[in-house]
């Protein structure tokens, strides 16, 4: 690759991340970060047509899933128009488009990886001070500790879960989780001992943010690319499907349709069962076609009203905090089940190709949506990430497809 056009890469991967980053920030108001990444999208979208030849492929499975996403979103809009929804619609199919369909074609896998493993290693080293000793400032930057504490495992020492610059210690885990995933993928192919490193201390951030989904999420992340090098297809794609229903019986067995071992339903979700039912309940009042794209907090608030009784916890003015769920209340039930089909389609194929750096990026991705508000729709760091390793999943499927065909 030209070096030029490499530095031009590099610099607009980094100045969507450092807006995505700024819209889950407490430096910034969260507006100044969301036009920042959206800036950057179009900015991005702009310089390749102009100066690179604009190539849109894709599978045309994962175009028509995500695409019927899409349309249901604009028939929930026809029955329940609003400005809000509009302006979201039009944001996500936008960012969508350009992360899935678009910016892969064009902007190397390496570069991205590399991009990512550097950009949460800044922020795990911003905040492991903060995380260690307290609040400090960096010139006019003021990197906050968190609240409460936590006991290093085997040791009588303390910390603050991890933020760095960000609000929430939830928001750093998914992306240390891939940053460590993408540093693994870099020294695999430069054998680069840098890589090495880079992996460890995204890996520390994991442990370091409390997140018990970020750790959930490496771990599964770690197995995938074990199991797809030693692994034969067909026992993967059985593993796949085992998987995603093991989930469902999991998330049953908390909703009470289902018995399951005390062991698995004894773990605390703190708080998100009742969000889970108040979505549940969303969706059985408008099961077609969904709520449209308006933000759930919105949609669940009278939904957790009526189940506030079952517990103690202030669940005022919060999200599902489950991606899936998310889909099925704004797009409804076909809406829910074509956005997980999306994701287990391209993890059976880019299994298939033995693509195994993808494969576990995604894995972790997919879990990591249990237990989170965010999706692949939207402007923070986290969805921009999610939305990308989705595109470059995609579009290496698509290489390899289309390889195939011309072989062939």
């Amino acid at each position: 690759m030209n070096s030029n056009i490499r530095i031009v890469d590099y610099s607009l991967l980094i100045g969507l991340f450092a807006g995505g980053s700024l819209s889950m920030s407490y430096l910034l108001p969260q507006v100044v970060g969301y036009l920042i990444a959206a800036f950057m999208l179009i900015f991005i979208c702009f310089y390749i047509s102009r100066m690179r030849n604009l190539d849109v492929g894709g599978l045309k499975f994962t175009v028509f899933t995500l695409g019927g996403v899409f349309l249901l979103y604009m028939i929930g809009m026809t029955v329940s128009p609003s400005l809000t929804s509009s302006i979201r619609f039009f944001v996500f199919l936008s960012t969508v488009s350009i992360c899935v369909l678009i910016l892969p074609a064009h902007i190397d896998y390496s570069v991205f990886t590399d991009v990512v493993s550097k950009f949460t290693l800044l922020l795990v080293v911003l905040g492991v001070p903060a995380s260690l000793f307290g609040t400090y400032s960096i010139g006019f930057v003021t990197v906050d500790s968190y609240a409460s504490s936590q006991q290093i495992v085997f040791t009588d020492f303390w910390y603050r879960p991890l933020t760095s610059i960000l609000a929430n210690p939830n928001y750093m885990g998914p992306l240390t989780v891939l940053g460590c995933l993408a540093a693994i993928e870099r020294y695999s192919l430069t054998a680069n001992r840098y890589y090495l490193l880079i992996s460890f201390i995204n890996g520390i951030g994991v442990y370091l943010t409390n997140s018990r989904n970020a750790q959930l999420g490496l771990a599964v992340g770690l197995a995938a690319i074990i199991l797809v090098k030693y692994m034969k297809y067909y026992i993967l794609k059985i593993g796949i499907l085992f998987g995603m229903g093991f989930i469902v019986a999991v998330f049953l067995a908390y909703m009470g349709f289902i018995n399951a071992p005390d062991v698995i339903t004894s773990i605390s979700l703190r708080g998100r069962d009742v969000l889970w039912k108040a979505a549940l309940s969303a969706v059985i009042e408008r099961p077609f076609i969904g709520w449209g794209p308006a933000p759930t907090e919105q949609i669940l608030s009278p939904f957790i009203q009526e189940l506030s009784h079952l517990t103690h916890l202030d669940l005022t003015d919060r999200g599902v905090h489950n991606s899936y769920l998310r889909m099925y209340v704004t797009s409804g039930i076909l809406g829910g089940t074509l956005y997980i089909v999306t994701f287990v389609y391209l993890l059976i194929i880019n299994s298939y190709y033995e693509n195994k750096y993808i494969v576990g990026q995604l894995s972790s991705v997919v879990v990591m949506q249990i237990f989170s508000t965010a999706s692949i729709l939207g402007l923070s760091l986290t969805s921009l990430l999610w939305v990308l390793v989705l595109g470059y999943s995609h579009y290496s499927a698509y290489e390899y497809q289309d390889s195939s065909e011309i072989s062939t």
